[in-house]
């Protein structure tokens, strides 16, 4: 019993020391979090990152060539600020003592071929623009699996917009827009920076553009820079047409003929727009090459289909062509623009003066583009 009362006593005491304690020492102050992009009514942006042990920290943002050095506070925060920014969606990313990474208080990201992520920001335009997202009926964005036959059963997937009051029970159909993004990039790139869902859903909204649906697929049919990288295009059109768009059909209400098939790509995707649109006039009547990869061997790799002018613009509605004048590949587009012109092909050339290869002039490309289609 002495024992027992010994054990109780210590217990009881080594509790009221610990009580003692917790109430002489100061509560543990938590760190606030960051905020980060923090963007301003005036498009002003304020990027900060939490890096106390590092010695360098630098921003890159898609608005300028520059790196922008940032600052660090005494409490290891590393911040600067940067605009007014013009009303754009806009890539951005860190540099921390060399590694480069994307910004870890923001999730919305724009994914690379190969899982690597820049961070994006948005600064909206008043008037809100076209991509902005308005208080209007929106569509719905899915993603879909399915097997390649061409890449040998290869599981892989493709996204899909629905427009708003999508019904499958639409006996008609819906008209198709496959989307292509550029080389490196990933499928859901005219999404998450090319706000195609938004564009969309503003333009039907606005009766611009007639209900339809985007497909989103995965350009790179092999690993980029991979041995078989020269077949890349090659077996993309080939798992498009054979496995994509059998999926396609069989998961939504589509419309049927080539009148109701676009396709349209940015930079490498602007490449095999072309290619399939020239191959395969029976199943796309309608065509976007947007800042494209020009192939140096254009007249004679399409030689076959530019001797059949005549066939060629009875079955193409629309061949719409558009890069900036500053692009490094706006020498190649012209070039493309002048061998149809010589073969009589029917089509649409606009150079934007002095635009970049950016984002800025591809969602301005699928707002004017859009409106033309299916009519």
């Amino acid at each position: 019993m002495t024992q027992l009362v010994t054990v109780c006593g210590l217990v009881i005491a080594l509790a009221s020391c610990a009580r003692s304690q917790a109430q002489t020492q100061p509560p543990r102050q938590r760190t606030a979090p960051l905020v980060s992009p923090e963007v301003a009514t005036d498009g002003k942006v304020t990027f900060r990152l939490r890096a106390p042990n590092a010695n360098s920290v630098a921003l890159h943002g898609e608005w300028t060539n520059d790196t922008i050095p940032m600052t660090k506070d005494e409490g290891g925060n590393w911040s600067v600020t940067v605009g007014p920014l013009p009303s754009e969606v806009y890539a951005y990313s860190f540099t921390v003592d060399g590694l480069g990474i994307g910004d870890p208080q923001n999730p919305t990201v724009k994914l690379a071929a190969r899982g690597a992520a820049q961070s994006l920001v948005a600064i909206p335009g008043n008037p809100p623009r076209l991509h902005d997202p308005q208080n209007v009926p929106h569509g719905t964005v899915q993603e879909n699996w399915y097997y390649s036959n061409p890449l040998n059963h290869e599981l892989r997937h493709f996204y899909v917009y629905a427009p708003p009051g999508y019904d499958a029970r639409n006996s008609a159909g819906y008209p198709v827009l496959v989307l292509l993004h550029g080389a490196g990039n990933a499928e859901t790139n005219w999404e998450s920076i090319g706000r195609a869902n938004f564009i969309l859903d503003n333009l039907i909204a606005q009766k611009r553009a007639k209900p339809m649906l985007l497909v989103m697929p995965f350009g790179h049919a092999v690993p980029q820079n991979g041995p078989d990288q020269a077949r890349n295009n090659e077996l993309f059109e080939d798992d498009l047409l054979t496995s994509v768009m059998p999926a396609l059909e069989k998961q939504y209400r589509v419309a049927s003929g080539a009148r109701n098939r676009a396709v349209a790509g940015l930079s490498m995707g602007g490449m095999q727009a072309l290619a399939i649109g020239l191959h395969h006039p029976e199943l796309f009547s309608w065509v976007g090459v947007y800042s494209p990869i020009a192939e140096s061997d254009f007249a004679t790799r399409y030689a076959a289909q530019l001797s059949q002018a005549t066939a060629l613009n009875q079955k193409l509605a629309l061949v719409w062509i558009g890069c900036g004048t500053a692009d490094n590949l706006f020498k190649g587009a012209k070039m493309i623009d002048e061998t149809l012109t010589q073969h009589g092909i029917k089509h649409q050339f606009h150079p934007s003066e002095g635009g970049r290869h950016t984002w800025v002039l591809w969602r301005e490309y699928l707002e004017q583009m859009a409106p033309m289609l299916f009519r």
